[in-house]
């Protein structure tokens, strides 16, 4: 997967625009791609992952919301994490069934991950 175009140009203003950034987040974020999640943050990409809703209706996207940012605490990449709390994301977004990237990382043992998402407000 590409993520070359230029980051203003990947956006462009329209009904799924938040539906389009929250799907390749997620897409790079799973793939551990550092580079493309800084690429689409500078870019305008919600950290928080806010466009879930509209992927149902713009992309078919199945399954339940999972923010970017707990995608990355469970990969345990621990540099993207940083690069999403960077860049606003919340430690706290409730998800799923009532978890967070925090009941993650407390979850898993990854105390380096929980320490950056305590940091950062979470709770």
């Amino acid at each position: 997967m590409s993520y070359a175009a230029p980051a203003n140009d990947l956006f462009a203003e329209g009904q799924c625009k938040e539906a389009y950034e929250y799907h390749f987040l997620n897409r790079a974020t799973a793939f551990g791609d550092w580079n493309g999640v800084k690429l689409l943050l500078d870019g305008g990409a919600d950290a928080n992952g806010s466009g879930y809703d509209k992927t149902l209706e713009c992309l078919t996207y199945p399954g339940e919301f999972s923010s970017p940012l707990s995608l990355a605490v469970r990969d345990k990449s621990i540099e993207i994490v940083k690069l999403m709390l960077e860049a606003g994301a919340d430690p706290n977004v409730v998800e799923g069934e009532a978890i967070t990237p925090v009941g993650i990382a407390r979850a898993r043992g990854f105390t380096e991950i929980l320490q950056l998402l305590l940091q950062h407000g979470g709770r």
